[in-house]
């Protein structure tokens, strides 16, 4: 309960700084995190909706998944740099996930394979 109380502020916080990045002046702390508040609800309906998404494709199978995580994984992203919302940056997520294919598959490939690999070693660890 307690880290669920501190990572909100922390993600808005977060989000604050990389809305700065976008412009060009400079910005007072303050400033980040009062847009980062600002934009924080929107935030987190745009990444629930994704991750229902993804997780509505892991039901089917993990296949399923990974195709849906891949074109909607980038929807945060996409709000925070091209400043778009809900079902806009959904849509974007999918049109650049087409774009990029390949390299998305090869990225996911190599963060799995990753995962596996210390699970592996961890495994073999005495107790």
């Amino acid at each position: 309960m307690l880290t669920s109380a501190l990572l909100i502020p922390l993600s808005a916080v977060l989000l604050g700084i990389l809305y700065s990045f976008n412009q060009e002046s400079k910005v007072s702390f303050f400033e980040i995190c009062a847009q980062g508040f600002k934009r924080l609800a929107p935030f987190l309906v745009l990444a629930l909706l994704s991750a229902l998404i993804i997780a509505l494709g892991l039901c089917f199978l993990i296949i399923p998944g990974v195709f849906l995580a891949m074109r909607y994984g980038l929807p945060i992203a996409v709000s925070v740099f091209e400043n778009k919302k809900g079902f806009e940056a959904l849509a974007r997520s999918k049109v650049l996930a087409e774009k990029h294919y390949f390299f998305l598959l090869k990225s996911y490939a190599v963060c799995v394979g990753a995962v596996f690999v210390a699970f592996l070693f961890i495994s073999f660890l005495p107790a």
